[in-house]
């Protein structure tokens, strides 16, 4: 949750901006402080699931930049319809404006209905955008991902040591121009 600075309320939406919903104040995300109003407790084998279900955001980063990209974590982004949008990862190569990526993690293969909201965010952005998807993509949400021009970064491309297959190297090339 987001606190306002000036009046207190409660936010549970991260923006660029954060516009109080009750006062109207506004203030840059990076000035406004966050509280975390809840605690629980897992139940047995609850903490092996949770770290199952967690992204791999730094074996992201060091991958893209062992292969040469600049990266922000989280990525903002403006889409043509004014909308903001907020990716997992920003990547940069030399002069470029950043791709965004999208990184999806499930318990078995991703379906069309868990990629979709990536598809529309991407149509809006235009531009190259990736999806790392762990564990991976069934062939309807590959199909569904490609035919919004999305490049799919694959399941094991992505190693522990910041190291891609060569596979990839195309993908990379295509990005950077």
């Amino acid at each position: 949750m987001y606190a306002c600075g000036d009046c207190g309320a409660l936010s549970a939406d991260l923006l660029e901006t954060m516009i109080c919903g009750v006062c109207g104040a506004e203030a840059p995300v990076e000035e406004e402080e966050h509280l975390s109003l809840f605690a629980y407790a897992l139940a047995d084998g609850g903490a092996k699931e949770m770290f199952a279900q967690m992204k791999p955001v730094q074996r992201c980063v060091e991958w893209f930049k062992a292969t040469g990209f600049e990266v922000e974590v989280p990525g903002f982004f403006k889409g043509r319809s004014g909308v903001s949008h907020v990716f997992d990862l920003k990547v940069k190569g030399p002069g470029d404006r950043g791709a965004p990526v999208a990184i999806l993690v499930s318990d078995k293969p991703l379906e069309p209905p868990e990629v979709a909201g990536v598809c529309g965010m991407a149509a809006d952005l235009g531009g190259d955008c990736f999806v790392y998807a762990v564990p991976g993509l069934t062939e309807d949400a590959r199909m569904m991902i490609e035919a919004f021009n999305i490049k799919v970064i694959d399941e094991g491309a992505i190693q522990g040591d910041g190291s891609h297959m060569p596979e990839q190297d195309s993908l990379i090339q295509s990005v950077k121009g």
